[in-house]
């Protein structure tokens, strides 16, 4: 019998021991994502196996080599890892490579986010709310991938729903990674609107208008900086010049210094924003005649308009109200206020007329409208 060759001999050895679990310590190359997103655990386990299958089928296979991903998808290697056992580590975690069908054993990368997504709108638990940034990196660092405005705006919105802004602003803080960006005019505004609206609900309580007044300020903060907004100068269409960001700024200075504060503008806080409003303000929207065309009601759907209008009113309102002579721009204040006032009475006796549900996008316009500080 011809000898067998020194190949051969060594293949033989390793078939005759028995198997044994390989195990990889993951190092960082320069084609692989620097970050693997770990995810919070969670009480409901529905999300706990989304985000789980979300990892497994797709996170996993992008951190692997060539070879490792051969092992997981090659129909040719189904046995092999069950013939020898091999774990790799990835984020402190060991995970187990298991071999699967790519196509039809692996759902849809974005339909498992957008139910892991739906999971957490649900909840009120600020850790299962931690994923939400971490599926936002994955899908920036390891996909290159971001959510889409329209899914970050509904992120803002159920996070305002549920009381978690302060796990919106994180993910804003940390935009070089989640790619949510107040550059969106949409998530902005929703934002702003989500942090005004704790404050009316709360029927303007002082500890409600100081927190909205902080969450304010780390918003406006965010904006001076590049991945936000213009930096320091400030340019066509920027939104720290927006009327409704500006208004929703003086209505809850105004509030505290009326509500909380005997009516005194401390540091001439309230003076200075109405003053930056009504230097926003166009010509035109001092007319109540054109007011009117530009203020309109939806048949159905939220009435964006016509709640980014009462933050205006009710901040030159009031601030008139306690600074009286010394109110910056009187006569534009005043003309502001009779057209505003004249337009939206209009238009919330039309909501009212509806007898709208509670709830509804009827109702949530119409609450704007009732809040408002008249005495």
């Amino acid at each position: 019998m011809a000898s067998l060759c020194t190949r051969c001999s060594l293949r033989l050895q390793r078939q005759s021991q028995p198997s044994r679990l390989i195990t990889r310590t993951f190092c960082q190359s320069t084609t692989r994502p620097v970050e693997f997103p770990t995810f919070t655990p969670s009480t409901n386990k529905t999300l706990n196996d989304t985000l789980a299958a979300y990892r497994d089928k797709h996170l996993v296979p992008a951190f692997l080599t060539r070879r490792e991903q051969q092992l997981i998808f090659s129909p040719h290697k189904k046995d092999y890892l069950k013939e020898n056992p091999t774990t790799i580590e990835l984020g402190g975690q060991e995970i187990k490579l298991q071999w699967f069908d790519r196509h039809t054993e692996r759902p849809a990368r974005m339909k498992l986010v957008k139910a892991a997504l739906e999971q957490i709108f649900q909840s009120k638990d600020g850790r299962d709310w931690e994923n939400v940034a971490k599926l936002l990196q994955a899908l920036k660092e390891v996909h290159k991938a971001p959510l889409e405005e329209k899914v970050q705006d509904k992120i803002v919105r159920k996070a305002v729903r549920q009381g978690q802004i302060s796990q919106v602003l994180k993910m804003l803080q940390h935009a070089d990674k989640t790619s949510m960006s107040l550059k969106s005019g949409l998530v902005l505004k929703t934002l702003v609107m989500g942090v005004r609206d704790t404050a009316q609900r709360s029927g303007w309580e002082k500890e409600h208008v100081i927190r909205a007044l902080e969450m304010l300020q780390r918003i406006a903060q965010l904006l001076e900086t590049e991945q936000h907004g213009a930096g320091r100068n400030i340019v066509e269409g920027d939104p720290r010049m927006d009327p409704f960001i500006l208004g929703v700024q003086l209505e809850l200075v105004s509030v505290y210094a009326y509500k909380h504060n005997q009516g005194v503008d401390e540091n001439e806080t309230v003076a200075r924003y109405a003053d930056r409003l009504l230097c926003s303000i166009g010509e035109e929207q001092l007319d109540a005649s054109v007011l009117e065309t530009k203020l309109v009601l939806r048949e159905q759907g939220p009435h964006s308009e016509f709640q980014h209008a009462v933050p205006i009113l009710h901040g030159v309102f009031l601030a008139n109200k306690m600074l009286g002579e010394e109110m910056p721009q009187a006569e534009e204040a005043r003309r502001l206020i009779a057209a505003y006032e004249h337009t939206l009475s209009g238009l919330a006796a039309i909501l009212e007329g509806r007898a709208p549900a509670q709830g509804s996008y009827d109702h949530s316009a119409l609450e704007a409208w009732r809040r408002m500080i008249r005495d």
